[in-house]
């Protein structure tokens, strides 16, 4: 998980929920390698969004798993959320296929229910050919 440039001026900070975030992955899959900075400052949100860190993905075929590790947390963090709050998701992978020399960046920007719609429907191999 890796800290993005935030704010005018650009600071570099950890999104909100990178460090419970992170937490969750390593008590869920203690085997993932998760690597975070935890002396970076982090962005303070005032509302009900979710800010997921930037993840950078060893391999093409982990996005689907990566999405799905990220429905779970989720499900787990709004059985909190009071009745009615929709909380807005916001989140960014990015895999390097170095064989060709190409970034492919997964970034959903919206509400939880959409976020579900986008991962059921997401195709990998249209993915990786675009």
């Amino acid at each position: 998980m890796r800290a993005e440039e935030y704010g005018e001026p650009k600071n570099v900070v950890l999104k909100s929920d990178a460090g419970v975030f992170a937490k969750w992955l390593r008590t869920q899959e203690p085997e993932l390698n998760v690597v975070m900075d935890e002396k970076l400052p982090r962005l303070v949100l005032r509302s009900s969004d979710i800010w997921l860190p930037l993840a950078f993905l060893a391999s093409d075929v982990a996005l689907p798993i990566y999405l799905n590790l990220v429905s779970n947390y989720l499900y787990e963090k709004m059985k909190g959320a009071l009745r009615g709050e929709i909380a807005r998701v916001h989140l960014c992978a990015e895999f390097e296929d170095k064989a060709n020399g190409k970034v492919k960046r997964f970034s959903f920007d919206g509400d939880v229910d959409a976020l579900q719609k986008a991962i059921k429907r997401f195709d990998l191999n249209r993915f990786l050919d675009e």
